[in-house]
């Protein structure tokens, strides 16, 4: 809903590519490393731990039934066998149900954001020191959305997709993440950790997203000078009041 609010369409539509490639990608290794994790923390006092090597086994039979990971295995197999990986259309009845429940994504994705937002900034309170969480926000908000734009400026991307780039990465981190984390019992000092970096995220993330999309939206380099002035201006008196 936010990029929609921003970009057209066809940029926007590649949120959902993105969304599954990282499932694909890089949520088997998070979820790998929880796995075996909490394998090791839970072998009871006195009995002998398994071998890495069992447990990597143990946790990649539970992989296998992880729905998330599922669902973009079997999207990208019906796509490579129906659409030789260049987009599948689904039968008319399966579409329709697809279309039915997707609709209800946007604002769910809203209530849902609100919803986790209950109980963070609390949270944040309770640390005794906020570096780390506040450490995570800025690689991931700031650093992050920085060197993706550099390496898509020197392979000679369009503007347009360097302006969607670092608004992509400048979203926060998804209330999602305490969800699959909660899955593997993590401890309370480490669930706080979580809660204050997903509050922090949206301090932080979303006016850096709102500043960018003010910036993306000048076309004239006077508008851009004149947007720094007035926010180098919030929060200072007028020079009459000086």
């Amino acid at each position: 809903p936010v990029l929609g609010a921003i970009f057209p369409p066809s940029l926007v539509n590649m949120c959902f590519v993105l969304s599954a490639v990282q499932m694909i990608v890089f949520n088997p290794l998070i979820f790998m490393l929880f796995g075996v994790g909490a394998a090791k923390r839970d072998t009871p006092p006195g009995e002998p731990q398994a071998s890495n090597a069992d447990i990597v086994v143990s946790v990649l039979r539970g992989l296998t039934k992880n729905f998330v990971i599922l669902s973009v295995v079997l999207g990208l197999a019906y796509n490579g066998a129906f659409g030789g990986l260049r987009g599948a259309h689904l039968p008319f009845f399966l579409d329709d149900v697809c279309v039915l429940l997707g609709s209800a994504f946007g604002p769910m994705v809203l209530y849902m954001a609100g919803a986790a937002n209950v109980g963070s900034f609390e949270k944040l309170a309770q640390l005794n020191s906020a570096l780390m969480p506040l450490l995570s926000v800025l690689l991931k908000s700031i650093l992050l959305p920085t060197i993706v734009m550099s390496l898509l400026s020197l392979f000679g991307a369009s503007r347009s997709t360097m302006d969607f780039a670092f608004a992509f990465n400048c979203l926060p981190t998804a209330g999602s993440t305490l969800v699959f984390a909660a899955a593997y019992r993590p401890s309370d000092e480490l669930k706080s950790l979580l809660s204050a970096g997903l509050a922090l995220g949206k301090l932080l993330g979303f006016p850096l997203l709102f500043l960018s999309a003010a910036i993306f939206k000048t076309k004239d380099v006077h508008d851009v000078l004149e947007l720094e002035e007035r926010l180098a201006g919030v929060g200072r008196e007028p020079d009459h009041l000086a």
